[in-house]
């Protein structure tokens, strides 16, 4: 009687090197991935537009004297600002730590991230540490980042979990005036 033959085990996964595990390495790429989707998102919906997409002369914006009071000003601010590097809306809400209110404006000059999270969302949790390591090697070089928590409970449950997860970035609460 003939032994019938058996199928090679299966070969051992290759090791994805650089000291992060198979989960890691997904979370941070994932986390890249996003950041650069949204970056090239932005830079791409604020690039200027082709001679192709350039509006008839006819059909450009009204004149000067339609212009409101309340738009002109906005105007100027617009035409001090670099094309190329597009100021973020301002906003100003409580800081987790020390209830103070934290304003974006006053992060100019600086590179931010804004980070939008919860407390209960999985993969927030995830980025944390990756967060908190990003602010601990580049703080010195301007940058930083500002994470503005969606929890509906406010200061009484992020405050806590701010502790315990040792964030060391500014942690705002957003009740639904940012997001």
């Amino acid at each position: 009687m003939a032994k019938k033959a058996e199928a090679p085990a299966p070969a051992p996964a290759a090791s994805t090197g650089g000291g992060f595990g198979g989960s890691e390495q997904a979370v941070l790429w994932t986390s890249l991935g996003i950041v650069a989707l949204l970056v090239g998102g932005f830079v791409f919906m604020n690039r200027a537009p082709s001679p192709m997409q350039q509006p008839e002369p006819q059909a450009v914006a009204a004149p000067m004297e339609a212009q409101t009071q309340a738009q002109a000003p906005a105007k100027a601010a617009a035409a001090n600002e670099d094309p190329a590097h597009p100021t973020a809306p301002d906003f100003t809400l409580p800081d987790v730590m020390n209830g103070k209110s934290f304003r974006l404006a006053d992060q100019k000059g600086k590179v931010v991230l804004i980070d939008f999270w919860a407390t209960w969302c999985g993969p927030c949790r995830m980025a944390i540490p990756h967060l908190v390591e990003l602010q601990r090697d580049y703080k010195s070089k301007g940058f930083e980042i500002v994470g503005v928590s969606l929890d509906q409970q406010g200061a009484a449950v992020v405050k806590p979990f701010y502790q315990q997860w040792k964030m060391n970035y500014t942690v705002v609460v957003d009740r639904g005036e940012v997001a």
